[in-house]
């Protein structure tokens, strides 16, 4: 006899296989949009832009607000090595303004860029000084993805050594 892992067996959706949909984003207010409406450039997906992103910071918490000009889908994301967290912003652009604008680095954040990361994706990086957890909020009305970026006490394990200057 062979032993192993136990073989786990799912039943087969209901629904027919050959409509199924990609699972949608996180949302901030909007319904949600496949890749198949963004593909089509859907007149009932409207655009939503970047309008602004602004910085606070309260204690150990950094909070950086992106404001929006209407409702968007996003995911979001961290990499280390470097430490970053980025944010996909589905059928969204950058504003004209906010193409050639620098946003200084604040708290842990020492970097903030915009790129394209696909069509009709937009993407805010934001370049870390050291490993930083975050949580993400929504609101609406106006329409902002709000993070709360607070430093990590201890460093991750595997992370890499900053050259930090010695103390006298």
């Amino acid at each position: 006899m062979v032993y192993g892992p136990p073989q786990v067996t799912r039943e087969a959706p209901s629904a027919n296989l050959d409509q199924t949909q990609p699972a949608p984003v996180e949302s901030a207010g909007a319904p949600a949009v496949t890749k198949a409406d963004q593909a089509s450039n859907n007149p009932l997906v409207p655009a939503t832009f970047v309008k602004t992103v602004k910085t606070q910071i309260t204690g150990t918490h950094t909070f950086v607000s992106v404001y929006l000009s209407g409702p968007a889908q996003f995911q979001a994301h961290e990499l280390i090595n470097p430490d970053r967290i980025y944010i996909d912003l589905h059928n969204v652009e950058v504003s004209p303004e906010m193409k050639n604008a620098r946003i200084a680095g604040v708290g842990p954040v020492a970097e903030f860029r915009f790129s394209k990361s696909e069509e009709n994706v937009a993407r805010l990086v934001m370049v870390l000084d050291a490993p930083c957890t975050y949580l993400v909020s929504v609101t609406s009305d106006p329409y902002v993805i709000v993070f709360d970026v607070q430093p990590l006490r201890m460093p991750r394990p595997g992370a890499k050594k900053r050259n930090t200057p010695e103390q006298p």
